[in-house]
Order: C-alpha cells, then structure tokens, then sequence
C-alpha cells in the first residue's frame, strides 16, 4: 500500500525505554488485574487524567471517585468486555490501544 507506514521499523527506533511486549502486558495488567486503578491506585500515575468523548477531563481524583461511584461489577455480575486488538501506537510508542 502507498505510504503505509513501516510500524515495526518505527517501534524498533523507539527510545521509549519499555518495548511494546512489555507494554502492552502492562496495560493489560492495568486494566485486568488492577481494574484500572480500582484495585491498585498506584498503577495510575499522579498526572493521570481521563478523557472521553463526553466525559473529562478528569484528573486521578476525580477519575477515581466516580469509577467507584459506579458499582460497575454490582450492577453488571456477568460483565465481560471483552478485550482484543493490543497494540502500540508506532507515532507514540507510550501508548496502547485496544478494543473492548
């Protein structure tokens, strides 16, 4: 394809210091095991802020305090989001994206 860009040849140049295997453990980690910061607030760095289309930004605190506000798995026992697609952005290598 004209002008698709070399995505492997872009990660392997990248000086972020954690390669894309690890990264993408990582983020899977956080939204798993630490269920994005419910479990564990330190996986969450102290900058964090969230950001969606109709909501935010909203800085750890705040993020925090409404995600709990939620009951997410009180209301929704059965709730599988069905993660896939992990990948890192070759354009910033410090971010994964997925699909759930």
């Amino acid at each position: 394809l004209e002008h698709e860009v070399d995505e492997e040849a872009m990660l392997a140049a990248s000086t972020f210091p954690i390669k894309p295997p690890e990264l993408i453990e990582l983020a899977k980690r956080v939204m798993g095991e630490y269920k994005v910061g419910l479990v564990d607030e330190s996986v969450l760095a102290d900058d964090f802020e969230f950001c969606a289309p109709f909501v935010g930004p909203l800085a750890k605190g705040p993020y925090l305090r409404a995600l709990r506000s939620f009951k997410i798995e009180e209301a929704f026992p059965d709730n599988n989001p069905r993660f896939h697609g992990f990948r890192v952005d070759p354009f910033e290598p410090n971010r994964v994206w997925f699909v759930l």
